[in-house]
């Protein structure tokens, strides 16, 4: 019904709150190689899926694919995602509460 569908979007956009965190913090583990922002949406994809995110943010379902693609100047056809903008936005402000 309606109160699973609530959860499970809820579920959803805490997840990306989680993974934009983690790319604004550099990353998950101390050592860890940081993950680029399209090879994060790419694993998001496989627990989400790109129709649900599109319908919830009201955007068109080949823009989400295309988010998980690598930039254009990796020889990708992607699109400039969202979690692009996340780092970039914490350093100038020096505050994390961005990425929440």
């Amino acid at each position: 019904g309606r109160g699973a569908r609530h959860a499970k979007n809820e579920s959803s956009r805490q997840r990306v709150r989680g993974a934009e965190a983690r790319i604004a913090s550099g990353g998950c583990g101390g050592s860890a190689a940081r993950m680029e922002s399209h090879e994060l949406l790419k694993e998001l994809l496989k627990k989400t899926s790109a129709k649900q995110i599109a319908a919830e943010m009201g955007l068109s379902l080949s823009l989400i694919y295309k988010w998980a693609e690598p930039p254009v100047e990796e020889a990708g056809s992607g699109s400039t995602n969202p979690l692009d903008g996340v780092d970039p936005l914490v350093k100038v402000t020096a505050d994390r509460r961005v990425a929440q």
